[in-house]
């Protein structure tokens, strides 16, 4: 399995896993409701947050490298194979093994539009932060110091000039 195939699988991986992922924080969400304090659900949206971007290297590295004892070699020795299912606590993930075998053609251009979609995302944020940056930077002016001394007088008072005006 090439190196695209293996950020393929994974990319398909994480789809199914960050739904479960949604799904547990929505639960825990909804039973927690507004009783609790906004840093107690700040903390679980953060929590959740951080599990959805550990979860795709988990994935790589526990689906294509499981550690497995070998019981010929001396005992503490382990060594790596790869592998088609990800296997935790005997339990074995292989969801997305018919995908491997029948499409596995299509795996390079899952890779290549996943790319596609976050270098188009990637360019769409940078154009929108040059436009919030020109925009704030036209509407603030910096104040003289000599009205700067006179705005801070205690005898001085402020117009503020609205959209009426």
């Amino acid at each position: 399995m090439t190196f695209v195939d293996r950020i393929g699988m994974t990319l398909l991986h994480f789809v199914w896993e960050g739904t479960l992922i949604c799904a547990i924080y929505a639960c825990i969400r909804k039973m927690v409701g507004c009783a609790c304090r906004p840093n107690v659900r700040y903390v679980l949206a953060c929590a959740a947050l951080g599990t959805l971007v550990c979860a795709p290297f988990l994935t790589f590295f526990l689906l294509f490298s499981p550690v497995s004892v070998d019981s010929s070699a001396p005992s503490g020795l382990v060594h790596l194979a790869p592998t088609d299912t990800l296997t935790l606590h005997g339990f074995a993930f292989a969801l997305l093994a018919p995908v491997q075998e029948h499409h596995g053609n299509l795996l390079p251009w899952v890779v290549t539009v996943w790319f596609a979609g976050v270098f188009v995302l990637s360019v769409r944020l940078a154009r929108a932060w040059l436009v919030a940056e020109r925009t704030l930077s036209a509407h603030i002016r910096r104040h003289p110091q000599i009205g700067r001394r006179h705005c801070l007088s205690s005898d001085t008072r402020l117009v503020l000039r609205g959209a009426s005006d």
